[in-house]
């Protein structure tokens, strides 16, 4: 029998994953923030990409090799606060545990992928620039939220087109 995760890692990355090493379960193309995004449930979390921002988001059970890696507690009641900070872009990552009797139904999500009795993976956009998360972890009667939200600086070359109008999932209000 294997150990239950008792930690999550989450990582910005330099350069994209290696697709071909990640097990995809279900991975959707399209518009946020302006440019192209894949949202991708991997069998270990999630991977979230823009080729066109450089922007490579890895969350996973496993741990990663890389340098600044933020440790995330499997527990109810925590709450933290991660950012990353590009020349072009501000996402600020908010992480918080909850019971798992608070995850909302799987169906409302744009992407949700079932790993097991009451095991999820879930992707939502909320808006042009915000999407949240869901990892459900059963043995430790925990939904892991997180909430991305993507802001441009002032200066900005690309703010108008990174702020305009753009098709997207599904937009849904919190």
């Amino acid at each position: 029998m294997t150990k239950p995760t008792q930690t999550l890692y989450l990582a910005y990355l330099n350069t994209r994953s290696d697709l071909d090493e990640l097990d995809i379960k279900h991975q959707k193309k399209n518009q946020f923030f302006g440019a192209e995004f894949t949202f991708t449930v991997i069998g270990s979390s999630h991977y979230i990409k823009s080729e066109e921002l450089g922007f490579h988001e890895l969350l996973s059970c496993k741990p990663i090799n890389e340098d600044l890696v933020k440790t995330l507690p499997l527990d109810v009641g925590i709450e933290q606060t991660v950012k990353h900070e590009t020349e072009d872009f501000t996402v600020k990552t908010v992480v918080r545990g909850e019971p798992l009797d608070q995850f909302p139904d799987p169906e409302t999500f744009d992407i949700a992928y079932r790993f097991g009795p009451d095991a999820y993976t879930t992707i939502n956009c909320l808006s042009n620039n915000t999407y949240e998360t869901y990892h459900t972890y059963p043995e430790h009667d925990l939904a892991l939220y997180t909430k991305n939200r993507f802001t441009a600086p002032s200066n900005s070359r690309n703010e108008a087109h990174r702020t305009g109008t753009t098709e997207q999932m599904a937009v849904r209000q919190p």
